[in-house]
C-alpha cells in the first residue's frame, strides 16, 4: 500500500468518525425539537461587492445605492418608452404599460428605496408622471376618436368607435341615433354597420360635436401642460435626459390645439369676456358682484342671452342687457383663503353655437363659519344594512354648490360626496362591522381648510344594533408539530364578514390568529408545543380540541366560536435508534465497499485513463425533479399562501425547462441566465422568462414579497408554455 493508500484511508476514518458524531447530533436535535421552524433572512454576502449576485447568495439590504439607480433608470425609461408611444399615437398602449401591475410594483420598490436614501421626492414625482401620463394619454385618445367621427373616417364597425359616438351627452336629446338608422335604411332594410359606413350630421349636429370636441381639446391641452411641467421637474431633480419625451409631448398637444381651432372656427362662434370686481372683498354670506361683457366678433355684443357663468366652483345663472352686460353675485365657498384671482367663465349650453370663454377677476376672501344640517334614515340599522344620509351645507337661505363634505360614524368614514346646485346632497352607504353597536352619532363634515367656508359639522343620532356571527373551523396535521387551521365568519342573513380577526387555540392554550379575507374565510398553520404532545418509545397520537373565537370587540359583530378535533402524530425514540443505527450501517458499509474497490483497483493494470473532471452544474442543480413536478409544487405553495415559495419553485421549473431547450448550461445568475436565453429565445418565451425572473429576485432578494395575484398570474402563464413546450417535443 501506497503512502497516497495511507492518507486516503486515515482520511476516510476520520470522515466515518465525524459523520457518526454528526449523525448522533442530529438525531438529538430530532428528538428533542421534532419541528423546530427555522424563519430566517437570506445570507448576507461578507465581501461587500456591488456587482450583481443570485439573490440566493447575497441577501439583506447591501448597498442600496445601485439598486436605487437600477430601479429609478428601469422608471424612467418606462415613461419614456410612454411618451414615444404617444408621439405615434399608441395611446392604449401607454395606458397598457402605465397601468399594468408590474410597474406598480417598480414604482413601490424605487420608493421603498428612495426613501432610505432621502430621495422620496424624486420618487413622488415619478408617481405623478405615471399619473399625469396616462391622464394625457387617455384625453387625447378620447379626443381623436371623437374627431374621426366627426370627419368622417371613423370605422363604426368597431366598437370603441360606436361607443365613442354613443357616450356623446347629446344623444338623447338629438337625432343622432336618428342620423344612424338614416344611414342603415339607406342601404336596405337588414343593413348592418360596415367599414365604409359614414355618418351625416346636420348643422346643428356637428355644432354640438364641435362643442364636444372642444372641451375634450381643452382636457388634453391642461393635462399635456402638466405633464410636460412634471417632467422638467423631474429633469431638474435628476440625472436624466427627458428633452425627447417633452418635446414630443408638446407636438401632440399643439397638434390637438390646432386641429381644434380649424373644428372651432367653423362650427362655433368664438366669444370673447370680459369681467372686473370694483369691490373684491366678500364672502359666502357677503357676495363678490361681478360685473363683466360678452362680445363677438367685430366688438358686437351678445345680447338679450340667457347665460351659465361658472366663478370658481360655482356656477350662476344670468341674463346679458341689450350691451352684452352682466352682473353676477359670487358667493365663494371653496376657493382657497389666499386665492386673488378667481376664474370667471361663460358656460354655453350643448346646443348653442358659441364657444367657452374664461377671464380672470380680483378677489378678497373672507371666511364664514357655515351651517350643516344633516338626517339619515332608517334610525336604526345592522351590518351591511343601507343608510341614507341626506344634508345640506349653507347659511340661512343660500346654499353652497359643488361643496365637498364626509359622513362619519363612530370615527370611521362612510362615504364622500358633493351638494348639489342647492346646497344639498344625498348618499347610500352600508354599515361597516367596525362601526360599535348602540347610541352612535352620524356626522356630516365639511374637512378642508383655509377655504371660504370654514370646517363645520353637522351631527344626528343613529341607533345600531348588534348581528350575529356564526363560526366554522377545520384543522388538519401537515407535518410534525404543524397544523393547517381553516374556516369561515358570517353574520346573520348578510354572508361572510372580511377584515376580521379570529384567535386559534389548542386545549386552552393559544396558537395565534388568522384575518378573514372575502366572503369571511380564513385559512393558517399553528405550530403546536411540545407539552401539548405525547411522547413515548413509540409513535405517539394526541388528540387536540382546536378551538377558533371571534370576540367582535369595537363592532357590532356579536362574538362566536366552534371547535373541531385534530389528531397530531409524532414518531418515538425508537424510531430516532433505528435511523441512528441505520446511518452507522450506511457508513461503515460505505467505507467496507470502498475498501473493497480500493483492493479490487490496485490489481488492474496500471495503464487507466486519467480521471475526467464532472462539468459544472447549472446555479439551478439538479435534484430530480421535472418542470411539471416544480410547476405542482409552486401550485401547492400558492394554495398554503406563500406566494414567494411559489414563485421560487416555478422559476426553477421553467430554468430548468429552458436550459434543456436551449443546450444553456453554464452556471449563471438569474439576470445572466436571461440574457443569455433571450439571444436565441423566440419572444413569447423571452418576454415570460423576464417576468418569471423579476418575480423571483423580489420573491428572494426584496423586503416585500410578491403579491398573490402576481404568482397565479406568473403560473398560470407557465402552465400554458408547459404544455406547448411539452406538446412541441413530443
Amino acid at each position: 500500500m501506497t503512502s497516497g493508500d495511507n492518507v486516503v484511508n486515515r482520511t476516510i476514518a476520520v470522515l466515518l468518525l465525524a459523520g457518526t458524531v454528526i449523525l448522533l447530533a442530529g438525531v438529538s436535535v430530532g428528538f428533542l425539537a421534532t419541528d423546530a421552524s427555522i424563519a430566517g433572512d437570506p445570507g448576507t454576502s461578507a465581501s461587500g461587492s456591488t456587482e450583481q449576485r443570485d439573490p440566493a447568495e447575497v441577501g439583506g439590504e447591501g448597498s442600496l445605492s445601485p439598486v436605487e439607480r437600477q430601479l429609478a433608470q428601469q422608471a424612467a425609461g418606462r415613461l419614456r418608452s410612454g411618451s414615444i408611444n404617444i408621439s405615434s399615437g399608441d395611446y392604449d398602449q401607454v395606458k397598457r404599460s402605465l397601468e399594468d401591475s408590474q410597474y406598480g410594483d417598480l414604482l413601490d420598490r424605487y420608493a421603498e428605496v428612495a426613501s432610505q436614501t432621502g430621495n422620496k421626492n424624486r420618487a413622488e414625482l415619478l408617481r405623478s408622471l405615471r399619473e399625469n401620463q396616462r391622464d394625457y394619454a387617455t384625453a387625447a385618445d378620447a379626443y381623436w376618436q371623437l374627431y374621426r367621427v366627426y370627419n368622417d373616417t371613423a370605422n363604426l364597425s368597431t366598437e370603441d368607435n360606436r361607443t365613442t359616438l354613443t357616450n356623446l351627452r347629446f344623444v338623447n336629446e338629438s337625432n343622432v341615433n336618428a342620423s344612424i338608422n338614416r344611414s342603415l335604411r339607406s342601404a336596405g332594410p337588414n343593413a348592418t354597420i360596415t367599414p365604409g359606413d359614414v355618418i351625416s350630421f346636420n348643422d346643428s349636429e356637428y355644432q354640438r360635436l364641435a362643442r364636444a370636441l372642444d372641451n375634450r381639446s381643452r382636457r388634453a391641452d391642461e393635462t399635456g401642460t402638466d405633464l410636460v411641467r412634471n417632467y422638467r421637474r423631474l429633469a431638474e431633480n435628476s440625472a436624466t435626459n427627458y428633452s425627447a419625451a417633452i418635446e414630443s409631448v408638446r407636438e401632440d398637444r399643439e397638434n390637438i390645439v390646432e386641429t381644434q381651432q380649424v373644428v372651432r372656427e367653423t362650427w362655433l362662434t368664438v366669444v370673447s369676456i370680459a369681467a372686473r370686481t370694483d369691490d373684491p372683498q366678500g364672502s359666502f354670506i357677503d357676495p363678490i358682484r361681478v360685473d363683466g361683457r360678452l362680445t363677438l366678433q367685430n366688438d358686437t355684443a351678445l345680447a338679450s342671452e340667457r347665460i351659465r357663468m361658472r366663478i370658481g366652483a360655482q356656477t350662476y345663472r344670468a341674463q346679458t342687457d341689450m350691451n352684452g352686460e352682466f352682473t353676477v353675485p359670487y358667493r365663494p365657498a371653496t376657493i382657497p383663503l389666499n386665492a386673488t384671482n378667481a376664474t370667471a367663465r361663460f358656460v354655453p349650453n350643448s346646443s348653442s353655437a358659441y364657444t367657452t370663454v374664461e377671464t380672470n377677476v380680483s378677489i378678497n376672501v373672507t371666511q364664514i363659519q357655515p351651517t350643516v344640517d344633516v338626517d339619515v334614515k332608517p334610525s336604526e340599522v345592522r351590518f351591511n344594512e343601507t343608510l341614507t344620509v341626506n344634508g345640506w351645507v349653507g347659511h340661512e337661505d343660500a346654499g353652497a354648490a359643488n361643496v365637498s363634505a364626509a359622513v362619519v360614524a363612530d370615527g370611521e368614514f362612510l362615504a364622500v360626496n358633493r351638494t348639489d346646485s342647492n346646497g344639498t346632497l344625498q348618499t347610500n352607504v352600508s354599515l361597516p362591522a367596525a362601526i360599535d353597536s348602540g347610541s352612535q352619532q352620524v356626522r356630516l363634515a365639511l374637512l378642508a381648510r383655509d377655504r371660504a367656508l370654514a370646517p363645520a359639522n353637522g351631527t344626528t343620532a343613529l341607533q345600531v344594533a348588534e348581528t350575529p356571527t356564526e363560526l366554522t373551523v377545520a384543522a388538519t396535521q401537515t407535518e410534525g408539530r404543524t397544523l393547517r387551521v381553516s374556516g369561515q365568519l358570517e353574520a346573520d342573513t348578510q354572508g361572510g364578514v372580511a377584515g376580521q380577526v379570529v384567535e386559534i387555540t389548542a386545549n386552552g392554550t393559544t396558537l395565534g390568529t388568522a384575518t378573514t379575507g372575502p366572503d369571511g374565510q380564513f385559512r393558517t398553520t399553528v405550530v403546536v408545543p411540545d407539552e401539548l404532545l405525547a411522547s413515548g418509545l413509540g409513535d405517539a397520537a394526541t388528540t387536540l380540541n382546536v378551538q377558533a373565537a371571534y370576540q367582535g370587540s369595537e363592532t357590532n359583530l356579536g362574538s362566536s366560536s366552534a371547535s373541531a378535533t385534530a389528531l397530531v402524530t409524532q414518531a418515538g425514540i425508537l424510531l430516532w435508534i433505528g435511523a441512528l443505527v441505520a446511518g452507522v450501517l450506511v457508513l461503515v458499509g460505505g467505507y467496507l465497499g470502498y475498501r473493497w474497490w480500493r483492493r479490487r483497483s490496485q490489481n488492474r493494470d496500471a495503464d487507466r485513463s486519467p480521471t475526467i473532471d464532472e462539468p459544472m452544474v447549472s446555479v439551478t442543480g439538479d435534484d430530480g425533479r421535472t418542470p411539471d413536478s416544480l410547476f405542482g409544487m409552486a401550485r401547492e405553495q400558492l394554495a398554503a399562501d406563500r406566494p414567494d415559495a411559489a414563485v421560487e419553485l416555478a422559476y426553477t421549473g421553467l430554468r430548468r425547462d429552458l436550459e434543456r431547450r436551449s443546450g444553456i448550461e453554464e452556471p449563471a445568475t438569474h439576470w445572466e441566465f436571461y440574457r443569455r436565453y433571450r439571444r436565441d429565445g423566440d419572444e413569447g418565451s423571452v418576454e415570460t422568462l423576464r417576468r418569471a425572473t423579476e418575480l423571483y429576485e423580489r420573491a428572494v432578494f426584496a423586503s416585500r414579497s410578491v403579491s398573490s395575484d402576481s404568482a397565479a398570474e406568473i403560473l398560470d402563464t407557465l402552465d400554458g408554455i408547459g404544455s406547448t413546450g411539452r406538446s412541441a417535443d413530443d
